[in-house]
């Protein structure tokens, strides 16, 4: 999908924390009629996070909005305002989210961290344990050998010479 615009939506930062719903859409309707204000808040204490968009009836209301508003100082604060662009689906949070989900179905993958019991955390490697393996076989076959020889005299030979 790329950066399509939302033609009638302006991308507002920079807003005073303090301004609400109804100050931004007085101060973007001088530019055509507003259809939404959607102010981003804080989830906890919802006190707004300064930025938002606003959402016109046409979209060169919207394109007006940006090039009288970008730049203009409100509340003691340089506001910046633009075209929106569209959300982007499958970035961000969402596939951070999708990850965890992931990770508490099937387990952590290759040099992934876990949290340990005692809250520490330790790297695994998916390869430690076949590494572990291989390293024991080979010294299980190293011994191997030398049993039978011991066993059977210096020859390595089992049972009477002839």
């Amino acid at each position: 999908m790329g950066d399509q615009k939302q033609e009638d939506t302006v991308f507002v930062r920079q807003l005073p924390f303090d301004w609400t719903e109804e100050q931004v859409m007085q101060l973007f309707s001088d530019s055509g009629p507003v259809k939404r204000v959607d102010l981003i808040r804080d989830a906890k204490t919802r006190q707004s996070k300064g930025f938002g968009f606003v959402r016109f009836a046409m979209a060169p209301d919207a394109r007006r909005a940006a090039q009288d508003l970008d730049g203009q100082r409100k509340g003691g604060r340089t506001i910046r305002v633009e075209i929106a662009s569209k959300k982007k689906t499958g970035r961000g949070n969402r596939d951070r989210y999708k990850k965890q989900q992931e990770v508490s179905m099937y387990g952590p993958g290759p040099k992934q961290e876990q949290i340990v019991n005692n809250g520490e955390k330790e790297e695994k490697e998916a390869e430690e344990g076949a590494e572990e393996q291989q390293d024991e076989q080979q010294e299980d076959e190293a011994e191997a050998p030398a049993a039978p020889a011991a066993a059977g005299g210096p020859s390595g030979a089992s049972g009477p010479a002839g």
